[in-house]
């Protein structure tokens, strides 16, 4: 397996010594993915396959909020004019929501508009 992915230009990264947590964010990142898209699809090929992982990744950086980084979506994080004045009290008799679809619905972004 080492030779594969050498030959495929993939830096093999070892894992420290004793540390059962150095792998916890991808391990988590890879249960995401798996329970809120992979299970839910029947997937031919690796041409579809590559598709639906790149729509998970849009949809997981740029539309899903991050409680690690107080419920902020990861794209906006650096964002100051998205954070300043910290959380914002919502009314919902004031303005619409829209619902973003990815997936053909399989995961969904709402957004209050402006």
């Amino acid at each position: 397996m080492d030779a594969i992915l050498k030959s495929s230009g993939v830096d093999i990264v070892k894992t420290p010594f004793q540390a059962p947590n150095a792998n916890a964010h991808a391990e988590r990142y890879v249960l995401n993915c798996r329970r809120d898209c992979l299970n839910h699809l029947l997937i031919f090929g690796l041409n579809r396959l590559q598709y639906v992982l790149d729509c998970y990744v849009s949809y997981f950086n740029e539309h899903r909020p991050h409680q690690g980084i107080g419920n902020v979506i990861p794209g906006e994080y650096n964002f100051p004019s998205k954070r300043q004045g910290g959380r914002v009290r919502v009314n919902l008799k004031d303005g619409n929501v829209i619902r973003k679809d990815f997936l053909g619905g399989l995961l969904k972004s709402y957004r209050r508009t402006a």
